[in-house]
């Protein structure tokens, strides 16, 4: 198991040798939270630092935080990555955040998700353990995350979309209208979904809404159409993905809808050439 800093973990994992200081008496390190007896700093946060609440009563900071607020590596060029003793995966793209989930680095690792500019991350990231259950920092928020949920999820989403455009699809037909296929079950595009980070990401598109009354309209008419298998898949479908939404965190959901941008064939090529930055074994 994994117990040193989390800032230890990630600038190992991006090959930065640490920045020693001159406290050399034990101390507790006001953002990690370790103990140390070496190579200590002094904090003094900047008056932007806005991070107060997840530091520890301390005037100390240890070698290893120092050097994951030094500089733009981990607080702008790496917000949205996965450090672990393997090097470094960036995290920026739908398609990174797939070949994440389905091929996670060997633990221990830390995942961050930046939501702005520039921020802390990797400090306030508690090391994880397993590649099953893990936690997953987007922004300021941190989420335990179930990996076989989010593949379900995943999964889930894929059939239900494409159930509910097929009953769409089919039933515009039966009234005399060519609709095309709705992209997605959500009012807010992914890309708005990625700084939301509460539930009202998860709002369900108006088009969706409508789809699925006509399915009701369809079973409840009970008349024997080809309407009908159609109408009870979409509903059915559409259901086990609003069940995930009432019972999967924002993160989870969030990893999913990643997974769902590109093909099982797409990730598996991208994490055979996926870049891996740093050197660590």
């Amino acid at each position: 198991m994994y117990t040193d800093s989390p800032s230890k973990l990630a600038h190992e994992a991006l090959d930065k040798k640490a920045i020693l200081g001159d406290i050399n008496e034990p101390f507790q390190c006001a953002m990690c939270g370790h103990e140390f007896k070496t190579d200590g700093h002094p904090y003094k946060p900047g008056p932007k630092f806005n991070n107060h609440a997840d530091t520890f009563p301390s005037k100390v900071m240890c070698q290893h935080c120092k050097t994951v607020t030094t500089g733009s590596d981990f607080i702008l060029q790496n917000k949205c990555a996965v450090y672990s003793t393997e090097g470094v995966i960036s995290l920026n793209k739908d398609i990174d955040l797939a070949g994440f989930v389905y091929h996670p680095p060997k633990p221990p690792f830390l995942a961050v998700y930046g939501t702005i500019k520039q921020q802390h991350l990797v400090w306030r990231t508690p090391v994880s353990q397993s590649d099953t259950l893990f936690n997953f920092r987007i922004g300021d928020y941190l989420y335990p995350v179930d990996r076989e949920q989010v593949m379900m999820i995943a999964a889930d989403y894929r059939q239900g979309l494409a159930a509910v455009n097929d009953f769409r699809i089919a039933w515009g037909k039966t009234v005399g209208k060519k609709l095309k296929p709705l992209p997605s079950f959500f009012a807010v595009p992914t890309s708005a979904i990625r700084s939301m980070n509460d539930v009202s990401a998860f709002e369900i598109n108006r088009g969706i809404i409508s789809v699925l009354k006509e399915a009701s309209a369809v079973l409840e008419s009970q008349q024997d159409s080809e309407l009908m298998p159609l109408a009870k898949r979409a509903r059915e479908q559409a259901e086990q993905v609003i069940n995930h939404i009432n019972t999967s965190n924002y993160a989870e959901f969030f990893l999913a809808l990643a997974c769902t941008k590109n093909s099982a064939e797409e990730i598996e090529a991208y994490v055979k050439t996926r870049t891996v930055k740093g050197s660590q074994s």
